[in-house]
C-alpha cells in the first residue's frame, strides 16, 4: 500500500452500508485501481501500521456480513484485498462461493503457513510479534485445518476455472519474503514488468524493523 502511495496513487477512506444498515468505514480505496483494502491504519510511536480484515470482523457483521459486503462491491466492479487470520478455513472465501455467489471473476487465493518442522520457529515468531506466547487451542495450532481448507480451494478452482473464472492459488511458507503477496497479485493481473521495482522498494524499506513488537512497545512509552 505504501508502494502505491509512493507512485502518487491516493488511498482514501472507504465507507460501506453494512448488513445492519449502518454506514461504516471499513477500509481504504484506490480510485486509480478501483481497489478496496479491507482494514484500517493506526499509528504507534510515529509508525503507521496496517491491520487487515481482523480489525473489521465485527464492523462488517461477521461472516454473513462479509459475504454481503463482497457481493455488493463485486456487483459494482470493485476489486478487493482481504488479508488476515480471519480469512482462513471458511467456504465463504474459497473460489466456488466467491465466483458463484459473490460474482468475482478473478480470484487470488494465498495461504501462508508453517511446515511441521517449523513449528517452534513459528511460535517464537508469534511471541516476538505479539509480545506473548500463544496458549491453548489457538488458531496457530490448526495448521492441518487450514491445509485441508486450501486443498478444498484447489479442487473448487478446477470447476470455476472451467466456468470462466481466472483463479491463482498459492501455498506459501509463513516466512515468505515481505513482498510475496504483492508479487503474487502482480503476476495474477499481468503486471510482471513492475515486479522488480516493487521488490526493490520492499527490500529497501525499514518497515519490518519499525513494525517489530519492540518498537510498538517503545512507542507506548512516548
Amino acid at each position: 500500500m505504501e508502494y502505491l502511495e509512493s507512485l502518487g496513487l491516493e488511498l482514501t477512506p472507504f465507507k460501506f452500508k453494512t448488513l445492519d444498515g449502518k454506514e461504516k468505514e471499513v477500509g481504504v480505496y484506490c480510485e486509480d485501481l478501483d481497489l478496496i483494502f479491507v482494514g484500517k491504519w493506526y499509528e504507534n510511536g510515529g509508525v503507521r501500521r496496517w491491520q487487515g480484515y481482523d480489525s473489521m470482523t465485527g464492523r462488517l457483521c461477521h461472516s454473513e456480513g462479509l459475504s454481503y459486503f463482497l457481493k455488493s462491491v463485486a456487483q459494482k466492479g470493485h476489486s478487493v484485498v482481504l488479508d488476515g487470520a480471519g480469512t482462513t478455513a471458511t467456504w465463504r472465501l474459497r473460489p466456488k462461493f466467491l465466483f458463484e455467489d459473490n460474482g468475482f471473476k478473478s480470484i487470488v487465493h494465498i495461504r501462508y503457513d508453517y511446515k511441521p518442522e517449523q513449528f517452534q520457529e513459528y511460535y517464537d515468531r508469534i511471541e516476538y510479534r505479539s509480545g506473548k506466547y500463544p496458549k491453548g487451542d489457538t488458531m496457530w495450532r490448526k495448521s492441518k485445518t487450514f491445509l485441508h481448507d486450501y486443498q478444498k480451494a484447489v479442487e473448487e478452482a478446477k470447476t470455476v476455472v472451467s466456468a470462466g473464472c481466472h483463479v491463482s492459488l498459492h501455498d506459501e511458507p509463513y516466512d515468505a519474503p515481505v513482498y510475496d503477496l504483492g508479487v503474487r497479485i502482480l503476476e495474477h493481473v499481468g503486471l510482471e514488468d513492475v515486479q522488480d521495482e516493487f521488490i526493490a522498494y520492499c527490500q529497501n524499506s525499514d518497515y519490518l524493523i519499525k513494525n517489530s513488537f519492540k518498537s510498538f512497545e517503545d512507542g507506548k512509552e512516548k
